[in-house]
């Protein structure tokens, strides 16, 4: 995002704009430039802090160089800072989750994303896993580790506030990342780029994802537009208690009403019913959320929600 690009917009007065970017690719001319383009909020892949791993990973920095990413974010001005890390890693323990997680805190973010590891298919990993390279992840020790991360970001002070977010409390600031609250609350965003989602006016678009033919059709004067799919009331209902309940705070049923003119409770009884008896969901007058039990389970209930396929 050059100076001259980022002019051609007009942005709030406190809008956030959050960039994600690797740790290597953070040079001081570079967040000076970004920051100085209207960037407020930086998102560092920092994943972890085991040199070994981030091999493993086929990560391009090392540890030393996310703490210098930092500092150099810190020095352009980036008041607002968030890492992601990821736990669950093939050869990861319990202890070296800790150390990641210490390792971090030491770095001061305002925000830290913790996330299970994911073996994508087609990947290396995949392939190592197969192959027996590499031990396949144990969700057992996954669920010690995020509740490691649960009891070691608490007590330095952060919030959690979504299953794998946590932001920095402080009197007066705010750090929950807005953009990803946007997906959780439902509420419409536009997706702007190759590759990029967009959901409003009930429906989901996803532009073209290669970067090179979204440019061609954009100097084209073509729609960039490769899918675009209405969202129609049942499933609009179903994502809202899926995305809503990964809020620590629920979903609020007065929202609820008031977006879709039912109560959450009236239009999702058996399921709730349900999942109340296996002790994964609570239902309040105020709210339906996750019990401690369910934000470990989380993925036994989002489905439930979701209309059957036909």
């Amino acid at each position: 995002m050059s100076n001259a690009a980022a002019a051609r917009w007009t942005f709030a007065p406190n809008a956030e704009v959050t960039l994600e970017a690797n740790p290597d690719d953070i040079t001081p001319a570079l967040a000076t430039d970004l920051r100085s383009a209207g960037a407020t909020r930086l998102s560092l892949g920092a994943q972890t802090f085991d040199d070994a791993l981030l091999k493993l990973l086929s990560r391009r920095h090392d540890s030393r160089r996310i703490g210098e990413a930092v500092r150099t974010a810190r020095a352009a001005g980036f008041e607002n800072l968030s890492l992601d890390l990821i736990i669950g890693l093939p050869r990861q323990t319990l202890a070296g989750c800790e150390a990641d997680l210490r390792a971090a805190l030491d770095l001061r973010p305002d925000h830290l994303s913790v996330y299970c590891l994911i073996v994508e298919p087609g990947t290396p990993l995949e392939r190592m896993i197969a192959e027996g390279d590499v031990p396949a992840p144990d969700d057992d020790l996954a669920a010690d580790m995020l509740q490691r991360a649960i009891d070691v970001l608490g007590a330095a002070g952060y919030e959690r506030y979504e299953i794998s977010n946590w932001a920095r409390a402080e009197p007066g600031r705010d750090f929950r990342s807005r953009h990803n609250l946007k997906y959780w609350l439902g509420e419409p965003y536009i997706g702007l780029g190759a590759g990029a989602h967009s959901y409003y006016a009930g429906r989901r678009y996803g532009n073209v994802a290669r970067p090179l033919e979204y440019a061609r059709r954009l100097e084209a004067g073509e729609p960039a537009v490769a899918v675009s799919e209405p969202i129609d009331r049942e499933l609009a209902m179903g994502e809202a208690l899926m995305v809503g309940l990964r809020l620590i705070a629920g979903v609020e049923r007065t929202r609820f009403r008031t977006r879709f003119g039912v109560d959450l409770a009236e239009a999702f009884s058996a399921q709730i019913a349900e999942l109340e008896a296996l002790g994964l969901v609570e239902l309040t007058p105020e709210r339906l959320a996750l019990t401690e039990r369910g934000l470990f389970l989380g993925n036994e209930v989002f489905g439930r929600f979701l209309p059957k396929t036909k």
